[in-house]
């Protein structure tokens, strides 16, 4: 059954293509003391939403040849990121114009914070979301501020628990204020 793979012919030889969420670019190293260094940045190339951006990163490609040696190879792509532990207002399916407009106020913050790092960002605890259609990372800009930490502080945002949590109810929060 080749459910996660796609066979193909390379070179006259059969190769199974695997797509490894590998991102070469958040690997990093860590110090005896703890420190993490040598984590390069990855360009942001749009952001999506409060709590979504778009990066560049490089991915891994690897192709299992004839006796079973995996050969790997880097290659740019975009890769859509959740920032890890924030919920921000729906843009693209929201439940009012409330929501709508919380949205793109919470879409510009980010976009205003991501400029100030001349678009370049820092990927830490990469990760899947429970659908696993995105990456969920920690995101810092490059002088180290944490941006889920300063969206929440901007009140643009709520704490989220990825692993399980409910989305915020962000009309019901409107109609308080």
């Amino acid at each position: 059954m080749r459910r996660f793979a796609t066979a193909f012919t390379w070179r006259g030889t059969t190769a199974v293509l695997l797509v490894s969420c590998v991102v070469f670019l958040t690997a990093g190293t860590t110090t005896q003391a703890g420190e993490r260094i040598g984590l390069p940045a990855v360009q942001v190339m749009s952001v999506i939403d409060g709590d979504t951006i778009r990066v560049r990163a490089m991915v891994a490609l690897g192709a299992i040849d004839q006796d079973r040696f995996v050969r790997w190879m880097p290659v740019a792509s975009q890769v859509v990121v959740r920032i890890a532990g924030i919920d921000a207002p729906e843009i693209r399916d929201p439940d009012c114009p409330a929501e709508l407009a919380l949205g793109l106020r919470a879409a510009r913050h980010l976009a205003s914070l991501v400029d100030r790092s001349s678009g370049l960002v820092q990927l830490h605890d990469v990760g899947f979301d429970r659908y696993g259609g995105r990456f969920v990372a920690s995101v810092r800009l490059t002088d180290g501020t944490d941006v889920g930490q300063a969206m929440l502080d901007g009140g643009f945002v709520v704490p989220i628990d990825i692993r399980g949590g409910r989305r915020h109810r962000w009309c019901a929060a409107a109609t308080e204020e």
